[in-house]
């Protein structure tokens, strides 16, 4: 295949950008950010489109070179292959999907499917992106990763080396056949296939077999339990008939006394309709007749009433200085009874609620009083027995002294005679030392004196001999005399104990008085807690106190009374309620005298007669407005009746009398009517009385059944399956229907058997097949090993002038070169080294894949290859290249000017963007 035009319409930078290529070699030269790169992965994306991140696992082509126009990304290419002339368009969308692609016959004019999912490349190259990118596309030497590529790769040169023949029928081909084949036969699951449908089917004649014998066995019982199903059914049907026929008479009734409503509501019709009344008025006229009745009745009472008001004689005469008089008597009866009220029912309780809590709290503070004297010589009888406790452990300390002095004293005393006599020597010998050290102290001394230096050292160790010999001499002194002197310590310690016995006695005879004093400061804590709980209870009734005593003087401020001044005393309240029960009496008395003198008992008699003298004027105009009032209703009531076509009434009574036969004919209508229409609406029957009449006279009464019948009955069909219909009818299909006979199933059974048995001999023999192609396919690929390393080798050998000429190729695809009889792996050489070995390698295989005439070359697109290699590298390299450009179409890019110009002089077609 050859590339011999690029159009970019819109691709990163590009617009309507045309290039035209050599068909042989050629090197697209440019500075950085030239757009290499970008007509790279132009190319690369025609051909494959965008299957995934770009080499880096970056941003995928399509989203790194969207258009910088931010149009659609669009190109087209022409190239030629397989003796024909193609152009590629391609519009890319958003994803891979939706990318549309179109491919032209330049000779036909026309155009040209592409299989599904099948790209350009593939289609024109047979090699996949994986595999494109480790042979046709050099852009990164030794990329060679596991993967589908190299299974591609591995797979083709397999076929072009070891197999003879047309390529359609290649191992891998005819090795996919064999396992769709056995696929179709079964499964990798095991769960589908021709061969478990056969075996699943052979297992139903199977089952169908067995349960054919065991329905043959059990036909015997199946008729048994048909028959008692049977007569189940007809006992139930019998009992719905009861009930179906109680349920009609049911109705029956129901019609009767829906009739009999009708009937009676036709009577209660034709009552209103002979007093001259339609019923559809029961509910219109009716209500505005008894309104005007009852305004009329109304008008005519308050009339009478205020006739015989009007007719009655009243009292005797009362002036407004009487009333004003008798009306100050009643007003100060009621305010000294509130008052009264008030100072019995709450002034009262607080008075005696203070006076209570009050001679408590004295009490108490009295007792306290009195405890709190008692306790005035607990200071010092308290001072007196803490001396007391000093003076007991200041004795008791200083008796351990003296035993502890007399307990030391005894066991440091001699034992004999031999340790007073090596005392007595130690006295003498420190005796000695000291006037040997005062002896050399005096010469120190003199030979200072006479200025040698030597004298005052001399004279110093003497005195250092001098005193300690007299320390030494001081503590043997002091430790004979404590040995032999105890008498002064155990005398002391004698008078010790006597003073301490004199002590304790002291301590006895003060017990008592602290007892009786430790009881009297238990019952003043108890006082003082009195105190403290009584306290607030205190200060609530003076509260309250004081709070009635101000609603008191507030209430007594409003009044006139004369009252004696209230005080927190019995005295004083037992004079204030005497007061107040002796004004109330005056008061009252005073009252009854004015109202017996007007001849009334009550103050609220007079207060009327008075008001009704006051209001006499005013009385005669409500009669009169009453009497027009009277007139007026009966007026309109009378109108109303002659309206509605009865003017035979003639006044309110005969109204009256009318109304009330009205009513009860208006109100049995309504009964009636009602009854007619909850039962049509209950039972659902809206025919006619004629038709209801007609239905009875067909269907006569018959008795019908009690309540326990019809329980007894219900409780019988309860009893009976729900589904009992369902099995008479299952039963009896079992035992009605055909089936098929053992002979029929055994006869199924042998051919299935058959055809099983086929099914597995035939998946037994593609099973063994594929294996064994397997194993072939594998054994081949020993030897292409051999081909690759040899034309490899040759390869490096031209780029490297012969310096390696060696590759060791492993199955990994990793290089390992021979140098001085051993192999080393390219990846220690140097970077120019290793980039050679892996070219080679890459065009080895390109070659090695297209190998056979009627495959079509492959494009190699190189990617700036040359970067590591010295001029000297470079140059062979170069010379290598355009060698190769007789079988495949070289497009080389670089942004190095000097491989520019190397390939230039190397017959390059040599571009610059």
């Amino acid at each position: 295949m050859r590339i011999e035009q690029l159009n970019l319409i819109d691709f990163g930078m590009f617009h309507q950008f045309e290039l035209k290529l050599d068909q042989s070699a050629q090197l697209i030269y440019g500075a950085n950010e030239q757009g290499k790169t970008t007509l790279l992965s132009f190319m690369l994306l025609m051909l494959y489109g965008d299957q995934g991140r770009d080499r880096k696992g970056q941003l995928t082509i399509r989203s790194k070179y969207q258009p910088w126009s931010g149009r659609e990304m669009a190109g087209s290419l022409i190239l030629s292959a397989r003796h024909q002339r193609y152009q590629i368009e391609k519009h890319f969308g958003k994803t891979f999907s939706k990318d549309t692609t179109e491919i032209i016959n330049l000779k036909t004019d026309e155009i040209v499917p592409l299989p599904p999912k099948v790209e350009v490349g593939e289609w024109l190259l047979d090699l996949n992106l994986a595999g494109f990118l480790k042979t046709g596309f050099i852009g990164q030497p030794g990329i060679f990763t596991n993967g589908q590529g190299q299974d591609d790769l591995t797979e083709k040169l397999v076929k072009n080396l070891t197999q003879s023949g047309d390529e359609a029928v290649s191992a891998n081909d005819v090795l996919a056949r064999l396992t769709s084949a056995s696929t179709d036969l079964r499964s990798k699951s095991g769960s589908k296939g021709q061969l478990v449908a056969a075996t699943e089917h052979l297992t139903q004649l199977k089952l169908e077999q067995q349960a054919t014998i065991e329905r043959q066995t059990a036909q015997t019982a199946q008729v048994e339990q048909l028959q008692t199903l049977s007569q189940q059914r007809q006992q139930r049907d019998q009992i719905q008939t009861k009930l179906q026929q109680d349920q009609q008479r049911q109705q029956t009734q129901q019609r009767q006394q829906l009739l009999q409503a009708i009937q009676a509501n036709e009577q209660q019709i034709q009552a209103l309709k002979a007093l001259n009344f339609q019923p559809e008025q029961v509910t219109t006229v009716l209500p505005k007749l008894q309104q005007l009745v009852q305004d009329a009745v109304n008008a005519q009472q308050a009339a009478a009433v205020l006739t015989q008001i009007n007719g009655q004689e009243l009292s005797l005469p009362i002036s407004d200085a009487d009333y004003a008089a008798t009306a100050k008597l009643q007003q100060q009866t009621t305010t000294i009874q509130q008052l009264q009220n008030f100072f019995q029912q709450t002034l009262t309780p607080a008075a005696d609620q203070a006076l209570t809590q009050q001679a408590t709290w004295r009490e108490l503070t009295q007792q306290q009083k009195q405890l709190t004297a008692q306790l005035a010589t607990a200071n010092e009888l308290k001072t007196q027995a803490t001396q007391l406790k000093i003076a007991q452990q200041q004795n008791l300390q200083q008796q351990q002294r003296y035993q502890d002095l007399i307990d030391l004293a005894q066991q440091r005393q001699p034992t004999n005679s031999r340790t007073v006599k090596q005392a007595k020597q130690q006295q003498q010998s420190q005796k000695f030392i000291t006037g040997a050290g005062l002896i050399v102290l005096i010469v120190g001394l003199l030979l200072g004196l006479t200025k040698f230096t030597f004298g005052y050292v001399l004279a110093g160790v003497g005195l250092l001999l001098a005193v300690s010999s007299l320390l030494r001499k001081s503590t043997t002194t002091s430790s004979t005399t404590t040995y032999s002197d105890l008498t002064e310590p155990k005398n002391a310690l004698q008078k010790l104990q006597a003073q301490a016995l004199e002590l304790q006695q002291k301590v006895a005879a003060l017990a008592p008085q602290l007892g009786q004093l430790t009881a009297t400061e238990q019952q003043l804590q108890q006082v003082v807690n009195q105190i403290q709980a009584a306290q607030p209870r205190l200060a609530t009734a003076w509260d309250r106190w004081n709070t009635s005593l101000e609603q008191w003087q507030t209430q007594l401020a409003t009044t006139k009374l004369t009252l004696p001044e209230l005080t927190l005393n019995t005295t004083a309240l037992t004079e204030l309620k005497q007061q107040l029960a002796l004004q109330l009496a005056n008061t009252q008395q005073q009252l009854i005298q004015q109202l017996h003198a007007k001849q009334v008992a009550d103050f609220t008699t007079y207060q009327v007669n008075y008001q009704l003298q006051q209001k006499d004027q005013v009385q005669q105009q409500q009669w009169h407005d009453l009497q027009a009032r009277q007139q007026t209703t009966q007026t309109a009531l009378l109108d109303y009746f002659h309206q509605i076509g009865h003017p035979e009434i003639t006044n309110l009574t005969q109204a009256q009398q009318e109304l009330t036969t009205l009513n009860r004919v208006g109100q049995l209508y309504q009964t009636t009517k009602a009854t007619v229409d909850s039962q049509r609406q209950v039972t659902g029957i809206k025919i006619s009385a004629a038709e209801l009449a007609t239905s009875l006279k067909v269907n006569p009464n018959a008795i019908r059944l009690t309540t326990d019948q019809r329980q007894q009955l219900q409780d019988q069909l309860a009893k009976f399956p729900s589904d009992l219909d369902d099995q008479w009818y299952q039963l009896q299909h079992q035992l009605q229907g055909v089936g098929r006979s053992l002979d029929e199933i055994k006869h199924d059974l042998q051919e299935v058997t058959e055809t099983v048995t086929h099914l597995q001999t035939r998946y037994q023999a593609l099973t063994l097949a594929q294996t064994t192609l397997q194993q072939v396919i594998d054994e081949r690929r020993k030897y292409f090993a051999p081909a690759l390393k040899e034309k490899a080798g040759q390869y490096l050998a031209t780029l490297t002038d012969r310096r390696y000429q060696e590759l060791l190729i492993p199955k990994s695809f990793s290089l390992e070169v021979r140098d001085q009889g051993r192999y080393h792996e390219a990846d220690y050489l140097s970077n120019g080294t290793a980039d050679q070995a892996y070219l080679a390698l890459r065009l080895a295989i390109t070659n090695l894949l297209t190998s056979k005439p009627e495959q079509s070359s492959l494009p190699l697109l190189l990617d700036d290859i040359l970067r590591e290699y010295d001029d000297t590298r470079a140059a062979n390299a170069l010379r290598f290249l355009h060698a190769q450009s007789q079988q495949h179409q070289l497009i080389m890019f670089t942004c190095h000017q000097h491989l520019a110009d190397l390939a230039a002089k190397n017959g390059f077609s040599v571009r610059k963007l």
